[in-house]
C-alpha cells in the first residue's frame, strides 16, 4: 500500500510557517502589538495557503491524477481510454506522448499477434502438406511407381519451401537483434555486387526468356556488408524474375541521385495496385497470395530487404502501377 502523501501536502506547510514568519516579523518591526501580528500573520498565512492548495487542486493535480490513471491503464494494457488533454500546455504534451506511446504499443501488439498467426499459418500448410502425402506414402494406398514417385517430389518441394522460410525468419530475426553489433561494413562495389546477382540468376531468366539488364556505374561504392546487399539486393532481382511473365526485361541500374547511391529494379510484371504499397514489406503481407506461394515466395523477402535498407542507412521505396511493372529503389546516404 502506498502511504506516501502528495506533494502539496508537503509543500504547504512549510510554505504556511514561511508566510507566518515573514508576516509576523514585519508587522511587529512596524510596532503593531505581538498579538495583532500573530493574529494577523495566522490568518493570512491561513488564506494563503488555502488559496494556494485550491489552486494546485484544480490546475495541476486534478490534470495529473488525470494522466496518472490513464498511464496506469496503459500500463495495464488497456488501451481503449486515451488520456484527456488539458488546457496547460506542459500537461497536454504529456498526455499526447503517453497516447502516442499507447497507440504505437498497441500497434506493436497487433502485428506480433499478427506475426505469430501467419507464422503458425505459413509452417502448417507445407507441415500438413508433407504429412498428409507421407501417410498416403506409408499405408500403401499409393503402389505405382509413378505416382510414388510424384508423392516423394510433392513432398521435397514443401521440405524445400519449409526450410526457407525457417531460413527467412532466422534471418530476419538476425537482423532485428543484431543492429550493427558483429556486422562489420567494408568499401562496396555495388557494380560487383549486382553483376553477381545477375549471373546467379542467369538460369531462371533464361527458362523464360527474361533479359537481365545491367546499367551500371562501375565506380558507385557504398560502405556496408557485401553478404547482406548482395542479399537485399537478389531478393529484389529474384521477384523481378519470378513475377514477370515470358519474354520481359528486368533493368538493374546503380547510380547516383544527389549524391546519393542508390540500386534500382525494374521489373516488366503486372504491377501492384496502389492500395497494397504501403503493406508489402510488412512479414508474410502477399498482394496475391495464391500466385506468391505458386511462385516459391515465402512472404519475407521484402521485409528482408526493408531490414537490410534500415541496416545500412538506406531506404527502400517502390514505384508501380497495374499492367505498367514495378520499379524497386534503394536508396543510400551520401556520407554512409
Amino acid at each position: 500500500m502506498n502511504n506516501k502523501k502528495p506533494l502539496i501536502i508537503k509543500l504547504l506547510p512549510p510554505l504556511s510557517l514561511a508566510v507566518f514568519v515573514i508576516v509576523a516579523t514585519t508587522l511587529v518591526a512596524m510596532h503593531h502589538s505581538y498579538m495583532y501580528a500573530t493574529i494577523s500573520a495566522v490568518i493570512l498565512s491561513f488564506s494563503l495557503s488555502l488559496i494556494l492548495y485550491i489552486f494546485l487542486r484544480f490546475r495541476v493535480l486534478n490534470p495529473l491524477s488525470k494522466i496518472k490513471k490513464g498511464a496506469e491503464s496503459f500500463a495495464q494494457e488497456e488501451f481503449n481510454q486515451l488520456i484527456p488533454s488539458s488546457d496547460i500546455r506542459e500537461f497536454s504534451v504529456l498526455s499526447n506522448l503517453l497516447n502516442q506511446m499507447a497507440k504505437t504499443i498497441q500497434k506493436h501488439d497487433q502485428s506480433r499477434k499478427d506475426f505469430v498467426a501467419n507464422v503458425s499459418h505459413e509452417l502448417k500448410t507445407p507441415i500438413t502438406s508433407i504429412k498428409g502425402y507421407l501417410e498416403m506414402l506409408n499405408s500403401g494406398a499409393v503402389t505405382d511407381k509413378e505416382n510414388q514417385q510424384k508423392f516423394l517430389g510433392i513432398v521435397s518441394a514443401q521440405t524445400e519451401r519449409l526450410i526457407a522460410i525457417i531460413d527467412d525468419l532466422l534471418a530476419l530475426s538476425y537482423l532485428e537483434m543484431s543492429g550493427h553489433e558483429g556486422i562489420e561494413f567494408e568499401t562496396t562495389h555495388l557494380y560487383e555486387i549486382t553483376d553477381r546477382i545477375s549471373r546467379y540468376n542467369s538460369s531462371e531468366a533464361t527458362k523464360k526468356k527474361i533479359d537481365i539488364v545491367l546499367e551500371t556505374d562501375k565506380k558507385i561504392t557504398v560502405q556496408g556488408h557485401p553478404l547482406l546487399l548482395e542479399q537485399m539486393i537478389g531478393n529484389l532481382v529474384e521477384n523481378a524474375i519470378k513475377y514477370s511473365g515470358e519474354n520481359k526485361t528486368v533493368i538493374i541500374t546503380v547510380a547516383k541521385n544527389n549524391n546519393c547511391p542508390q540500386v534500382s529494379v525494374k521489373d516488366s510484371g503486372n504491377g501492384i495496385a496502389s492500395q497494397h504499397l504501403d503493406r508489402i514489406f510488412e512479414r508474410f503481407y502477399r498482394v496475391d497470395k495464391a500466385r506468391s506461394r505458386n511462385a516459391g515466395g515465402t512472404g519475407l523477402g521484402l521485409a528482408i530487404v526493408k531490414h537490410v535498407a534500415q541496416l545500412h542507412k538506406a531506404t527502400v521505396s517502390v514505384d508501380s502501377r497495374i499492367g505498367k511493372g514495378s520499379t524497386f529503389t534503394i536508396t543510400f546516404s551520401e556520407d554512409i
